[in-house]
C-alpha cells in the first residue's frame, strides 16, 4: 500500500507540475491584460535602467511651440502659414522634411486658395513627407475601398514572396483619412501614423506596414527613412514575417511587421528649434543642412502626446524622431524572435525544477529559495537586454514560481494519504470552479440557425413590403424604398448587416438590443419623429420598415450653405429638442444625435431618425473597435463609458446647433485621439466670437447645452426647447421665413 502511495503521490506530482507550466506558457502566449500591465511595469523598469542613447544629430525637430503660436497667432493656422514654414525650411537644405500634421480635405482653405499654395511649397521642397491615419479593425468590412489613387501610389511594390502576406498578422484597416489631394499628390511620400499602444497605454512598438485593401502601406517614419537614405519605393522590400530591406540595410521585424521602439529619452531629448525662427530668418542658412527636420506642434495645448516606458507625456513628434533614429542608424532591439524561445525554455526549466527542488525544502528555505530566484531572473535580464538587446519575461515566470511554493506543501514526500484525496476529486470541480462546461458547444452551434450572415443584392420583397429601389448603402447596411400593398403605403426599409460583426456572439448580443430598441422606438408618436411601422426578420436579414419621407437632411443642407441663419438653425433645434423631450419621457435616449439624423422636410418640418437603431450602430462600434467617421457629436461622458441618459443627447443636439449657427464644429482635432481629448476638456469659443452677429441669448443656451458636466447642462430636453421657443418668440417676427429647401432640389435621404 505503501508503495503504491509512492506512485500515486509521484503521478500527482508530474500531473500538477505538467498542468501549472501549460497554464503559465498559455498566459504567456496569450498575455491577458490584467496580468499583463504587471510584466510591462517590470519591463519599463529594466529599460529605464538600462537606455542607451542612439544618434541623435541628425534629427531636428522644428516645434510650432508657445512662442511661435504667440508670434504667429492661435493654432490652427490658415495653410499659408504652414506653406510659409516650409519653404523656410527647405531653403536651409534639409534632406527630408517630415510634416507631422494631420491636412485632410477643408472647404475653407481650399476656398482661399491657402491648399493650393500649401501644396506648392511641399512640391517645391521636393522632399516633403506628410502623413495619414488609417481606421484599424480585425474583422470589420472595408468601408470605403476607392479613396484617392495617390494613397496607392505610396504602397510597397516589392515582397520576397507576394503569396504569403496575407497570412502574417500585419494590423489591417478598413478606413483610410488621406491628405487633401493637392498636398497628397505634390508630398515626395506619405506614410501612416498609427500608433497600438500596449495595454496600459503605452507606445512601446512601431507598425512600419499596415494593410489597406489588399495593399501594404508604410510608416510615416519608415517613409522618412526611406528619403534619407536616396531609396526610391522600388528600392524597398517587405520580407514576410522577418522584416523590411531598405536599400542594403535588413530591419528585422516581428510577424506583424513590427519594431520596438528605443527611446533615447524623454521629452528634449532631441534638438529643438522654435518655428519663430524661421518666420524671422534667425537661422542660417546651412543650419539643416542634410539633415532631417520634422516638424509638429508641441505648444501647451497640444493633445498629439504619447505615453512611453521613459515619460508619460511625449509630443508625437518627438516618437516620430525616436523611429526614425532607431530606422536609420539600425538601433532596434535584436533579439525580437530569439526572446520567446528563451521565455519558453526558462518557464519550461521552472517547470520541471520546481516541483523536484522545493517540496524537499522547509518553507523558510522555500521562501529563500524563491526570493534568490526573482533576484537572479531580474538580473538575467538585466544583462540580456543591455548586452544583447533581448528582453526576457520577469512576471510569468515569477507566477510560476509562487504557484509551485503554494503547492509545494502537496507534493512534500508524507504519506498522509493527500494524494488519494487529490484524485478522488473531480477534475471539472477543482479546475473550474464546480461548472460544468459540457453544454457549450452545443448552445453555440444553435446560434447558426438565427445569427444574420450574409445580405442579397437583388430583393423583391422584404416581409411583406415589396421592394422598390435602393436609397442608399451605409456601414451597418441597405435602406430601400418599399411599398406596403396593403394600403398602398410608401416606406423606406432599413436593413442590419450581421455579417460586419466579429462573432456569432456579438451577432446574437446585437440582435437582441435591436429588436428591444426597435420596439421601444416604435411606441413613439410624435409629430418630430419618425414613425417605425414593422420589425422583423427575412432571408436572413434584420429589417426595420419605417415612415418614407422627402427632404434634406441637416447635414445636407449645411454642406450645402456652410452656416445657416440662425433663427432658422434655433427652428430645427427647438423641433429636435421637442422629439427628444417626448422620447426622454418614453425611457428612450437616442445616443447618436447628429446632422445625419435630422431631416428637414420642404414644409421646414423635422423629423428626427434612427431611434433605436443608433444604439444598435454604437453598440458594434464600442464592441468590435470600429469608428466610422469621427465622434464629433458624441457626449463626454459617451466617451468616458458612464451611464447614458437623455442629458447625453442634450449635449449631442448642443453641438449641432454650434455647427448650425457658426459653421464650424465646436470640437475638433488633427486626429481622433486629440478630437476625443478635446471632447473631453476643452471648452470651446463662444458662438458669438466665433460670428459676432450671433446675439448673445444664443451664445447662453448653446454653451449651457454644451456643458461637460451633465449636472450643470439643461437637466430636460424641454428646458432646452423652451428656452428656443423663447428665444423665437423675441425674434421671429423680424425673420424672414424663407424655405430652408428652396434652393435645393428634393432628395430622398432616410
Amino acid at each position: 500500500m505503501i508503495v503504491m502511495a509512492d506512485v500515486r503521490r509521484k503521478q500527482i506530482t508530474i500531473l500538477l507540475s505538467i498542468l501549472i507550466t501549460v497554464f503559465i506558457i498559455s498566459m504567456a502566449l496569450e498575455r491577458p491584460k490584467h496580468i499583463e500591465k504587471f510584466e510591462l511595469a517590470i519591463d519599463d523598469i529594466i529599460y529605464s535602467l538600462g537606455i542607451q542613447k542612439g544618434k541623435l544629430d541628425d534629427i531636428v525637430i522644428v516645434a510650432i511651440d508657445n512662442q511661435t503660436v504667440n508670434a504667429i497667432g492661435r493654432w490652427p493656422w490658415h495653410r499659408d502659414r504652414l506653406a510659409e514654414l516650409i519653404s523656410g525650411i527647405a531653403l536651409r537644405n534639409p534632406k527630408v522634411i517630415g510634416l507631422d500634421i494631420l491636412l485632410q480635405r477643408d472647404f475653407e482653405e481650399d476656398t482661399l486658395g491657402n491648399t493650393d499654395r500649401l501644396a506648392s511649397a511641399i512640391e517645391a521642397a521636393g522632399n516633403v513627407v506628410v502623413p495619414s491615419y488609417f481606421t484599424l479593425s480585425k474583422g470589420g468590412k472595408i468601408v470605403d475601398d476607392s479613396p484617392p489613387d495617390f494613397i496607392y501610389y505610396n504602397s510597397f511594390v516589392l515582397f520576397d514572396n507576394p503569396m504569403t502576406i496575407g497570412l502574417y498578422p500585419i494590423p489591417r484597416a478598413i478606413e483610410v483619412y488621406s491628405p487633401a489631394e493637392q498636398i497628397g499628390r505634390a508630398s515626395a511620400a506619405i506614410g501612416h501614423v498609427n500608433l497600438i499602444p500596449d495595454s496600459d497605454g503605452k507606445i512601446r512598438w512601431e507598425p512600419l506596414v499596415v494593410s489597406f485593401n489588399s495593399h501594404y502601406f508604410p510608416s510615416f517614419a519608415m517613409q522618412v527613412a526611406r528619403l534619407y537614405r536616396n531609396a526610391s519605393p522600388g528600392g524597398i522590400k517587405l520580407v514576410s514575417g522577418k522584416g523590411i530591406q531598405l536599400g542594403t540595410q535588413e530591419i528585422r521585424t516581428d510577424a506583424a511587421m513590427r519594431i520596438p521602439i528605443s527611446y533615447s529619452g524623454g521629452y528634449n531629448t532631441f534638438k529643438y528649434i522654435s518655428a519663430s525662427d524661421i518666420f524671422e530668418g534667425d537661422l542660417p542658412e546651412d543650419a539643416f543642412e542634410n539633415k532631417i527636420v520634422l516638424v509638429g506642434y508641441v505648444a501647451a495645448d497640444n493633445r498629439d502626446v504619447v505615453a512611453t516606458p521613459l515619460t508619460e507625456v511625449l509630443p508625437g513628434v518627438e516618437k516620430q524622431a525616436s523611429v526614425v533614429e532607431n530606422l536609420i542608424n539600425g538601433n532596434i532591439l535584436k533579439g525580437i524572435k530569439s526572446s520567446a524561445w528563451l521565455n519558453l525554455l526558462i518557464l519550461i526549466l521552472f517547470g520541471v525544477l520546481g516541483p523536484i527542488i522545493l517540496p524537499r525544502l522547509a518553507l523558510q528555505y522555500r521562501v529563500i529559495s524563491i526570493v534568490g530566484s526573482l533576484f537572479l531572473l531580474f538580473n538575467i535580464e538585466y544583462y540580456m537586454f543591455v548586452n544583447y538587446e533581448i528582453m526576457l519575461q520577469f512576471f510569468y515566470p515569477a507566477f510560476e514560481l509562487v504557484l509551485f511554493l503554494g503547492i509545494s506543501p502537496l507534493l512534500a514526500n508524507d504519506r498522509t494519504g493527500m494524494g488519494s484525496k487529490m484524485r478522488a476529486a473531480p477534475l471539472k470541480d477543482t479546475m473550474f470552479g464546480g461548472r460544468d462546461l459540457r453544454g457549450a458547444t452545443q448552445n453555440m452551434g444553435n446560434l447558426e440557425q438565427t445569427i444574420v450572415t450574409s445580405t442579397a443584392d437583388k430583393i423583391e420583397y422584404m416581409g411583406r413590403y415589396k421592394i422598390e429601389r435602393v436609397l442608399g448603402k451605409g456601414a451597418m447596411g441597405t435602406v430601400y424604398k418599399g411599398v406596403d400593398p396593403a394600403i398602398g403605403r410608401p416606406v423606406a426599409i432599413k436593413t442590419i448587416r450581421i455579417d460586419r460583426l466579429d462573432s456569432d456572439a456579438e451577432a446574437a448580443e446585437m440582435l437582441k438590443r435591436l429588436s428591444q430598441e426597435a420596439h421601444s422606438a416604435g411606441k413613439l408618436s410624435h409629430p418630430n419623429i419618425i414613425i417605425i411601422y414593422d420589425v422583423g426578420q427575412e432571408r436572413n436579414l434584420q429589417y426595420i420598415a419605417m415612415e418614407y419621407l422627402e427632404g434634406m437632411t441637416l447635414e445636407e443642407l449645411l454642406k450645402q450653405r456652410k452656416v445657416l441663419d440662425f433663427y432658422k438653425s434655433a427652428l430645427i433645434l427647438k423641433q429636435t429638442a421637442d422629439a427628444l423631450a417626448y422620447a426622454h419621457k418614453q425611457n428612450v435616449v437616442h445616443r447618436d444625435i447628429k446632422p445625419a439624423n435630422i431631416m428637414v422636410l420642404p414644409d421646414d418640418t423635422v423629423k428626427v431618425m434612427d431611434f433605436g437603431i443608433a444604439r444598435a450602430d454604437n453598440m458594434h462600434m464600442t464592441q468590435t473597435g470600429i469608428t466610422v467617421g469621427t465622434p464629433n457629436y458624441i457626449s463626454p461622458e459617451q466617451l468616458q463609458g458612464g451611464d447614458v441618459d437623455g442629458r447625453a443627447d442634450i449635449f449631442s443636439a448642443g453641438v449641432v446647433l454650434y455647427e448650425a449657427i457658426t459653421g464650424v464644429k465646436p470640437f475638433r482635432g488633427d486626429n481622433i485621439s486629440s478630437l476625443v481629448v478635446n471632447i473631453l476638456n476643452t471648452v470651446p469659443a463662444k458662438p458669438s466670437q466665433v460670428n459676432p452677429e450671433i446675439p448673445g441669448e444664443l451664445d447662453i443656451i448653446t454653451m449651457k447645452a454644451l456643458e461637460k458636466n451633465r449636472e450643470v447642462r439643461f437637466q430636460d430636453a424641454a428646458d432646452f426647447a423652451n428656452d428656443l421657443r423663447t428665444f423665437l418668440g423675441e425674434k421671429v417676427q423680424t425673420s424672414e421665413r424663407n424655405n430652408l429647401n428652396d434652393s435645393a432640389p428634393n432628395k430622398v435621404i432616410i
